[in-house]
């Protein structure tokens, strides 16, 4: 028997199935020590989908439009993993500084 593309189509709508990851940042640690500051992003995969994320974190002391820094990271995803990536700022020298972390699929 033939399935037809048309249906194998509709039925991955249908079932809520994607072909990629569908990542969340779970939970995001600020740490001192060494040289700087760094970002640990707790990263997980809430589908059977895998491949390429990007993962980005930017930084500001009081105003959201004055932007100290920004960094982004590539990172495969697997179905139903979880990882952890990593941001160091060696320029910044003290915590407290607000962040907002970004995960997106698909990379642009």
């Amino acid at each position: 028997m033939k399935i037809r593309p048309y249906l194998f189509c509709l039925s991955l709508i249908l079932t809520g199935c994607t072909l990629g990851p569908n990542p969340v940042v779970v939970e995001t640690q600020e740490k001192s020590g060494g040289p700087g500051l760094s970002y640990v992003v707790t990263v997980r995969n809430q589908n059977s989908g895998n491949g390429q994320i990007v993962v980005r974190i930017k930084l500001w002391e009081q105003d959201p439009k004055l932007l100290l820094a920004q960094q982004e990271q590539t990172a495969e995803l697997g179905a139903k993993e979880t990882i952890r990536v990593t941001f160091s700022f060696p320029q910044l020298t003290s915590l407290g500084y607000h962040y907002r972390v970004e995960v997106k699929y698909p990379p642009d």
